[in-house]
């Protein structure tokens, strides 16, 4: 509680961060790239019912200022709604979706600890994003001018294209033995049996290869469906597959995102898909998304 800045602020800059934490982890499921940030703040608004805009950004990163990397596009360096947005620069993307909940707890450890030290302030600092970009602009190489150097009318320059590149140098069998460790005939039927392996792969060996590819990015969307309400959870099958393939960037067909849903039931103990009278749902009893990655993962190794 503090005197001057009411519960409903407080709160809402709480929600704001949240919802930034929850969409850019629905994003990276589906993408490589990292947001533009005015697009990151108008898919948070929608997911949490909440106008979220630059300003409570700011607030969030006066806050907890190592929490995100935020830099300029570097096409339209002084366009504000082309900044872009990504976790600090030296964790990977799946170190951070493995950290949400922790970040969300320093977050709010953050927030509380600036209350309590600030009674007498009513408002919270924000820092400008367009200075925090700005710093973290690096001038692309392809604009950095090119020293030219002047030939020396004393120095004659040996040709690039000299006779002795083009030699033929002849590789003797023992050579390549002594590289390899295989001989010329061992190493053909080598290749052979590589290749052959690679074409004996069934279509429904390389279906499910698909799928195992799908159930990290699917699992992500689950977890943050879920972590809007306490568990445990039934949740609508025909709703969550709606909402899976809104969430791809890419079409996704409504039987390759049930496989997905029912593969995750196969390897993952607190989920469970459940049909009656007609209607089937996904029940979600707790998530450890440590024990949950390292089952998904070991499913895709397999199928590598």
């Amino acid at each position: 509680m503090h005197p001057i800045i009411t519960t409903a602020w407080i709160d809402r800059i709480r929600s704001s961060f949240q919802a930034i934490e929850s969409v850019l982890v629905l994003h990276y499921a589906t993408n490589t790239t990292d947001p533009v940030l005015a697009r990151l703040l108008d898919t948070a608004s929608s997911y949490a019912n909440l106008r979220i805009n630059f300003a409570h950004f700011e607030v969030i990163l006066y806050l907890v200022p190592g929490f995100y990397f935020v830099y300029p596009d570097y096409q339209q360096v002084d366009a504000v709604h082309l900044y872009r947005i990504s976790p600090p620069k030296r964790i990977q993307v799946l170190e951070f979706t493995k950290s949400i909940e922790t970040r969300r707890t320093q977050f709010n450890h953050a927030i509380e600890k600036w209350l309590a030290e600030n009674q007498n302030l009513g408002y919270i600092p924000a820092v400008e994003i367009r200075d925090v970009a700005m710093k973290n602009y690096t001038k692309p190489l392809a604009n950095s001018p090119t020293k030219k150097m002047s030939p020396s009318p004393t120095k004659v320059t040996k040709l690039k294209n000299d006779v002795s590149r083009f030699r033929f140098k002849e590789r003797s069998e023992q050579e390549e033995s002594t590289k390899t460790g295989m001989s010329l005939l061992e190493r053909i039927r080598s290749k052979e049996k590589l290749r052959n392996s690679e074409n004996s792969a069934t279509p429904q060996q390389k279906y499910d290869t698909y799928i195992a590819g799908k159930l990290h990015p699917v699992y992500d969307i689950l977890y943050q469906v879920c972590s809007r309400e306490p568990l445990p959870k039934s949740l609508s099958m025909t709703k969550l597959i709606g909402t899976v393939r809104d969430s791809f960037s890419y079409p996704i067909a409504i039987s390759e995102v049930k496989d997905t849903l029912h593969k995750l039931d196969e390897i993952l103990p607190s989920l469970s898909i459940i049909t009656k009278a007609g209607t089937t749902v996904v029940r979600v009893e707790s998530f450890d998304r440590s024990r949950d990655l390292e089952r998904i993962m070991r499913v895709e190794k397999e199928r590598d």
